[in-house]
């Protein structure tokens, strides 16, 4: 899977240790930076696409738009309504920025794109959250032997 993506002279990267899972929250990290300078025409906006409805938003980071009533246009143009969406410009695009959903997803690939001035679309894939949950974690689990093995068996010492 692609952990890392450019996009028109910026790489969205997949913060190595994400997505992290604990409680059955999931939070998964990217980090944005210029390859050589801001790109030209301006940035507008980025976006991940999410599952509707399993994707359920708990925390998005500062400034992020998670709304299907303000949906980025890139990625509604090809049918995804539910999506997390970071309005940037240039000059504060770079940075980390995370969101945690609840219940622990697979990953997959998922689509990002960047809108630039001109109403420029720019796709790619990244590892993202897909819409089918992990299994439980073992940890989970009860704890122990499970005594109805031993049914009919005899343990001697």
């Amino acid at each position: 899977m692609a952990d890392s993506v450019l996009l028109d002279g910026i790489i969205i990267t997949l913060v190595s240790g994400y997505p992290k899972c604990i409680n059955n929250v999931q939070t998964w990290r990217y980090n944005v930076i210029f390859v050589a300078g801001p790109p030209t025409p301006g940035i507008s906006n980025f976006a991940f696409q999410l599952c509707n409805p399993q994707h359920n938003v708990i925390s998005p980071t500062e400034g992020a738009d998670y709304s299907p009533n303000n949906a980025q246009p890139c990625l509604a143009s090809i049918g995804a309504q539910r999506q997390m969406k970071w309005n940037r410009n240039n000059s504060n695009a770079e940075g980390e920025y995370e969101f945690t959903l609840q219940g622990c997803f697979k990953s997959t690939q998922i689509n990002v794109a960047l809108h630039t001035g001109g109403n420029i679309c720019h796709y790619e894939t990244i590892t993202g959250p897909s819409c089918e949950l992990l299994p439980p974690s073992p940890r989970n689990k009860s704890r122990g032997m499970d005594f109805s093995l031993l049914k009919g068996s005899k343990i001697t010492y």
